[in-house]
């Protein structure tokens, strides 16, 4: 899944725009998606893919976390 860092993040229905995008129902589960800014309050939780977006709604990195 590292390829998709740079994609924009896109709704399961949503048509698909020029150029990179990862579509939300193509995430593993389990997934948490943190849009740029938030504080993370969660557990840590090894098994969880962590979706972090930049403020343009492109994934900036991914984790388990």
């Amino acid at each position: 899944m590292q390829d998709r860092v740079g994609a924009l993040l896109i709704g399961s229905t949503a048509s698909a725009p020029v150029g990179p995008t990862l579509r939300v129902s193509d995430l593993p589960l389990p997934h948490r998606i943190i849009p740029d800014g938030s504080i993370l309050s969660d557990p840590r939780d090894p098994a969880r893919l962590s979706v972090f977006l930049d403020a343009r709604g492109r994934i900036a990195r991914l984790e388990c976390q």
